[in-house]
This record gives C-alpha cells, structure tokens and sequence, in this order.
C-alpha cells in the first residue's frame, strides 16, 4: 500500500493555519462584552464597565455598562452616563456620552461608543442615575497606541491561507478516496 505525499504536505499546512485562524479570530471584540475595566458598589446598584477591544487602544472603544440591584439583577430604566478624561484635567474637557440599551447589542446592558484619540491614562467616570438619585464610581483606564496596520489588513493578506488550505484537504482526500479505491480493486 502507497501512501500519498500529499498527506505529508496537507498535514504540515492545514495544523498550522488552524491555528493561525483561531489565533486571529479571537482579535476582535464586539460590543457588550469585552474585558471588565471597573466593578463597583455604590448606593443600591453593582455597577460593571466592560470595555471592547481589550487592551484599549487609540480609535473605536465600546464601553458596556451592567448594573445590578442588591439582588444581582438587571436595573432596567436608568440613565446611564459614560465620561472620559485625560488623567489629570478637570472633567469638562473630556469627553461625555449616553449609554443606552439601544446602543447595547444585548439589552441587558446599556452602552456607548468613544473615539479614544490619543494614548494616554483617561478617568472613566459612569453615572447612573434614577428617582431615588445618582450613584457613581470612577477608574482609570489605560489606552495604548493603535493597533499595527497589519491588525485591519489581515484578512485581506490571509485570504490566501485559506485557499490553500482547502487545497491540501480536497488533496488530501482524494488521495484517501485512492488509496480505498485500489484496495477494493486488488484481488484478494
């Protein structure tokens, strides 16, 4: 029985691509999720920030906001208030935005979306307010450089992996369907 040598060139190329694809698969962070950035208690509410993409970096931010009574559930009809400041500058020239659930993807959350335009440590203050009053907490936030060119342009330049990989299957199993073709056909 031969074995096929395209079996030896499928395997070296189809492990490593799956790899690579699930690697950057995983890059990209959508809305009401991400990485949480700060969780506290304050006045009757659990409030929790998430941010998307983790690590922040300079350009889009998706910043996701889950409060919660006492009991651990959903508050439902608050106003949700998100403001960014660079560390060290008084709150009014930072900036300042509404997070709503029709803003967030899952309507558990309330959410918003900033354009982060310089590196540097921000303060994130969220402000959650209702009839009964307000209830704040505060963080920073670290927001790194952008991301390296190649981050937006990689499925553009690794299309072609994909291919290639679809080759060295089909390959793969036609020398299978072969190999079990000719055994059925030996005499015995």
């Amino acid at each position: 029985m031969t074995r096929c040598r395209h079996d030896r060139i499928a395997a070296w190329l189809v492990s490593p691509a799956i790899w690579l694809g699930l690697m950057l698969a995983g890059t990209q962070a959508c809305a009401d999720g991400g990485t949480v950035v700060l969780a506290e208690r304050a006045g009757d509410y659990q409030i929790t920030v998430l941010a998307s993409p983790a690590p922040l970096h300079v350009g889009a931010a998706d910043l996701s906001v889950l409060v919660q009574d006492a009991a651990g559930q959903p508050v439902d009809g608050l106003s949700v208030t998100l403001s960014l400041t660079p560390v060290g500058l008084p709150p009014d020239e930072g900036m300042r935005l509404a997070a709503t659930r029709a803003a967030a993807t899952n309507k558990l959350f309330y959410a918003a979306q900033f354009d982060l335009p310089t590196a540097e440590r921000w303060t994130l203050t969220a402000t959650v307010e209702d009839a009964r009053g307000a209830a704040t907490i505060e963080g920073v936030l670290d927001v790194a450089g952008p991301p390296p060119r190649w981050v937006e342009l990689w499925p553009w330049i690794g299309w072609p992996l994909g291919v290639v990989v679809l080759f060295a299957l089909r390959e793969k199993l036609v020398c299978q369907r072969r190999e079990r073709g000719g055994q059925r056909l030996s005499p015995g």
